[in-house]
């Protein structure tokens, strides 16, 4: 597992790209923080934060967040 220890935080990870490298990251022994700038966890981060979670337990979170400000 190259990251075990470490924390990842993925921005835009609520869907293609950022979800798919969160899912990655997850994969290869990361905690996950799932940014993204959506009005609703279920709109956007929680539904990437539940598919990493069923394979990786405890390994993710979701942070509303916008990273311009």
């Amino acid at each position: 597992m190259l990251l075990e220890g470490r924390i990842a935080i993925v921005t835009g990870a609520a869907s293609g790209n950022g979800r798919a490298i969160a899912r990655a990251f997850a994969g290869q022994g990361a905690r996950v923080i799932v940014a993204d700038l959506t009005q609703t966890p279920r709109e956007g981060g929680e539904p990437t934060v539940d598919a990493i979670l069923r394979d990786h337990p405890g390994q993710a979170r979701f942070c509303r967040c916008d990273v311009t400000q």
